[in-house]
């Protein structure tokens, strides 16, 4: 019996063992989370993460372009055309502006229509050209 109790006492002490190490470790890993966890350290993290993504971004870009020059080149050209869409369509011929007031809701079709007829009474007179009084070349 003596055998017994002894050794149910150096199962108790070698959890306790257990224990005391499983505390310790926890403590240590509280530690540890709690030095992640400072303003500084957080946001040391985040400004590189940051800095890590807006350069595989500018990687990307630049790999994209360099693939795709011509699409790029008319994506700008639509944005300007976007972007400076008033002042174009303030000299643009009166087709076009009484179609940008259709496609923008300002006019009803049936109204840019009838502007449209309206107008072309009033048609601006061109000096002529060159090849007003040259007849169409036919295909025989």
């Amino acid at each position: 019996m003596a055998a017994e109790l002894s050794t149910d006492v150096e199962k108790v002490e070698a959890a306790g063992e257990r224990a005391a190490a499983s505390r310790q470790h926890l403590l240590s890993s509280i530690g540890a989370t709690r030095a992640r966890l400072t303003p500084a350290r957080l946001k040391a993290d985040a400004a590189k993460s940051a800095k890590t993504s807006l350069t595989t971004a500018r990687r990307e870009m630049i790999a994209h372009v360099r693939a795709h020059p011509v699409r790029i080149g008319f994506g700008i050209a639509a944005l300007l055309a976007w972007i400076f869409r008033r002042p174009l369509i303030a000299h643009a011929p009166g087709l076009l502006q009484r179609g940008y007031g259709w496609a923008a809701g300002k006019l009803s079709f049936s109204e840019a229509l009838a502007e449209g007829e309206a107008a072309q009474g009033d048609a601006i007179d061109l000096p002529p050209s060159d090849n007003d009084n040259q007849e169409a070349p036919h295909g025989d």
